[in-house]
């Protein structure tokens, strides 16, 4: 995702000269930039915690038939979402955006 925020902004190098040629401010273009960065970020966020769901549903119909294949010792396991994971997650991808931002500028 850095890497699309970093190509995006690269890309929009000629409209942020555009912006300060027109008056606009150093703090008012990060702002610009760090708002759409996060939004982005968080929209991937919820897209990944959607998948997740998804992904922990399948994994525990799979389990439950166990029809895990390689696996020729039978035992229970009883796959769960970690909300620890998921906030950290969050969280990086927050920092990665706004440091994306940042390096832009």
């Amino acid at each position: 995702m850095a890497t699309l925020l970093l190509a995006r902004g690269a890309a929009r190098q000629r409209e942020m000269t555009v912006r300060v040629a027109l008056g606009a401010g150093r703090l008012r273009l990060v702002r610009q930039l760090l708002t759409e960065s996060l939004l982005l970020a968080a929209a991937g966020c919820l897209l990944g915690m959607v998948l997740a769901g998804f992904g922990h549903d399948a994994l525990t119909r799979v389990v439950a038939a166990g029809r895990m294949p390689g696996l020729s010792v039978h035992y229970r396991v009883q796959p769960q979402l970690d909300l620890r994971v998921l906030l950290f997650t969050v969280a990086v991808s927050l920092v990665t955006a706004s440091c994306s931002v940042l390096r832009q500028r």
